[in-house]
């Protein structure tokens, strides 16, 4: 369980570099895929991460991918 943790807190940091490089559709993906375990787990840390994150990506709601995480993260709040 905290490998999982762990996992996702690094897939959200991940995410976060991938955006800031503009690697857009694949930082959406990899935010997508922390951000389901993240709240299985209860993983605050990386929960609030994502949605903070998730502002980066509004802008962008047309490219491939991030619709799917805004969704997500809208679901979740």
């Amino acid at each position: 369980m905290s490998r999982d943790r762990t996992r996702a807190v690094s897939s959200g940091h991940e995410a976060e570099n991938l955006a800031q490089q503009g690697e857009i559709d694949h930082g959406a993906a990899v935010a997508l895929r922390a951000f389901g375990p993240a709240r299985r787990l209860g993983a605050t840390r990386c929960i609030r991460q994502i949605t903070v994150l998730s502002s980066t990506f509004r802008p962008h709601h047309r490219t491939s991918g991030v619709d799917a995480l805004l969704d997500a993260v809208d679901f979740a709040r």
